[in-house]
């Protein structure tokens, strides 16, 4: 037996069996999460695109023998292979390979969004989802130190450049007439979904083949989501590995006069970095062209509303899924340290002004004559 993965929550190991290896995840502590990973990878064998792609359950229930005696666990198969993230990050990996391999991910992906079953009580209700889930993660984050301090101040400065508070830029978008519309038509909201297709949940044996990847690690913790979600945590990859990897370091005055002024500095090496930006920036870049060029899917403007609220929910998810009150200090400094809550909001605040800035010009558009909107082409 390896041990793969350990925590306070699951320990993940591999054990060698005649003709292969299987992967066992055993809850140490109250198994009801991981009866729902099982009950969630068996529901969403009901999609055919993702049928193939998820390993089979092989065994669950109760460990009978040893330390683990009378633990949660359930057993599939190793797949073989590297996930996304790990090609990305190899100096290996050469980069046209890789931007094709992401473009053959993506279009995938969309297929499976495409896929999803909508819950008829969302008909007419898109833009209700949204502002209540919205609302509900951005109350979770204002529940954890620093945040609070963060959402009252008058702005916060990134690399430079100050921004209204998170909370005012959530409002301003929630509030636009442009989530309003989503509240017309039949529901986008799905009840049942993988949503964690982040790049370390996407296992490929061969970057060639990208079309036959592979997923592991539904996230039991959602159950409803747009289904644009499950896209927006594989746009989500970059600050999820930063943060994971701890592959950042972050300036700021805020432990020392109280100043919420901040830059980050990326540590990955060079060419792990490039890779990074190069396949995941058009999913933040300040306008909607970039994501339109992704995929010709991205024209549609209700669309791209739908995957910027997703991942603005994933990124606010991040937040408090991820927090730890201990902050890490570097060589003793108060201003370099290391939070990964930290980090991710300040990408959730670089991503909402952007957004907020999108769906106003947007909201301001629906507004004026069409002979004004004609005059100004």
């Amino acid at each position: 037996m390896r041990i793969l993965k350990s925590s306070d929550k699951y320990c993940i190991a591999v054990v060698g069996v005649p003709g292969g290896e299987r992967v066992v995840k055993i809850a140490l502590g109250d198994g009801a999460q991981l009866r729902a990973e099982v009950a969630r990878i068996r529901a969403l064998g009901a999609y055919t695109s993702l049928r193939y792609r998820l390993p089979p359950i092989l065994a669950a229930g109760v460990c009978t023998a040893g330390v683990f005696r009378g633990k949660e666990s359930y057993v599939m198969p190793r797949l073989a292979g590297r996930t996304f993230s790990e090609h990305t990050q190899s100096v290996l990996t050469a980069s046209d390979e890789l931007a094709a391999a992401f473009r053959t991910v993506l279009a995938a992906l969309l297929d499976i969004a495409a896929e999803h079953c909508p819950d008829p009580a969302y008909d007419g209700g898109t833009g209700r989802y949204f502002r209540t889930a919205l609302r509900g993660e951005l109350d979770a984050v204002r529940a954890l130190e620093p945040f609070p301090y963060l959402l009252a101040a008058d702005g916060v400065t990134l690399d430079g450049v100050r921004y209204a508070p998170l909370a005012v830029l959530v409002d301003r978008i929630l509030t636009s007439n442009a989530v309003g519309a989503l509240d017309t038509g039949p529901s986008d909201i799905a009840s049942l979904g993988h949503w964690n297709f982040h790049g370390d949940n996407l296992v490929l044996e061969d970057l060639a083949r990208a079309a036959a990847f592979r997923v592991i690690d539904p996230d039991v913790r959602m159950a409803t989501a747009d289904p644009l979600y499950g896209v927006a945590r594989f746009a989500y990859t970059f600050p999820h590995d930063t943060a994971d990897y701890q592959q950042y370091l972050i300036r700021s005055s805020l432990y020392t006069s109280g100043a919420p002024d901040f830059r980050i500095t990326f540590l990955w090496p060079e060419v792990a970095y490039r890779h990074y930006v190069e396949q995941f920036a058009p999913f933040v870049a300040p306008t909607d062209d970039a994501l339109v060029a992704l995929d010709p899917r991205f024209a549609d403007g209700r669309m791209r509303l739908r995957f910027r609220l997703s991942y603005l929910q994933c990124l606010l998810r991040g937040v408090s899924a991820n927090y730890e009150r201990a902050v890490e200090f570097v060589d003793g400094e108060a201003t370099a340290f290391r939070h990964a809550s930290t980090l991710l909001f300040l990408h959730a605040l670089r991503f909402a002004a952007h957004t907020a800035a999108i769906v106003a010009s947007q909201s301001e558009a629906r507004r004026e004559p069409a002979s004004i909107r004609t005059a100004s082409v």
